[in-house]
């Protein structure tokens, strides 16, 4: 098919084909409920369009426009450097960020309030920030130290706990902390900071 026979719906969108096709379908006398079920709609949403349809009117999507951002693009910058020197900076005890300690970063920056769910959009669709666990890792990790300890030294402790009928039993700071010594964070996601750049 040559570039001058195809059909000029070949560069809509898909909302726009899925509209057209579920006009198509109930003008062609399918049912309306499996069409809706078919397409992901309600019956409600085919029916409008085929009145639009016969209206001579476009099927094409238009987004609703939404409330105005409460914080301009040299806001988010500004809230994207602030961020970026780090919690301890910006007047708390330790480096994590967490949506209600944004908020009230917003809250003293700019004099815009917040709730705990708009901070988060904030950060994860102006900023590109993702919630991420710190990799922990020990400086001085010996790998050879603890391959012997797997390989001998606790095959060893498992028999003498067999032979005394010991139970063993594993504890790590966790046990005794009521704080978990690893917590959740927001940070710059690596793809979307490379992205933004």
């Amino acid at each position: 098919m040559s570039k001058r026979s195809q059909p000029a719906y070949k560069k809509e969108s898909a909302w726009e084909f899925k509209r057209r096709r579920g006009v198509q379908l109930i003008e062609e006398g399918e049912d309306a409920t499996v069409i809706a079920r078919i397409l992901g709609v309600s019956e409600c949403s085919l029916y409008k369009w085929r009145q639009i349809h016969r209206n001579n009117r476009s099927l094409k999507f238009i987004p609703r426009g939404g409330r105005p951002r409460k914080l301009s693009a040299e806001q988010i910058e500004a809230l994207r450097e602030l961020l970026s020197k780090g919690a301890k900076a910006n007047g708390w005890p330790n480096e994590l960020w967490t949506s209600g300690r944004v908020a009230v970063l917003i809250r003293k920056q700019f004099k815009v309030t917040y709730c705990r769910s708009e901070a988060w959009v904030v950060l994860k669709r102006y900023l590109g920030w993702t919630v991420q666990r710190p990799v922990q890792r020990c400086a001085t990790r010996n790998e050879e130290l603890i391959r012997r300890w797997k390989e001998v030294e606790f095959p060893r402790i498992l028999r003498e706990a067999r032979q005394k009928r010991a139970h063993l039993v594993f504890l790590d700071e966790s046990g005794f902390l009521l704080c978990p010594t690893v917590c959740r964070t927001y940070a710059p996601s690596v793809v979307s900071h490379k992205c933004l750049n």
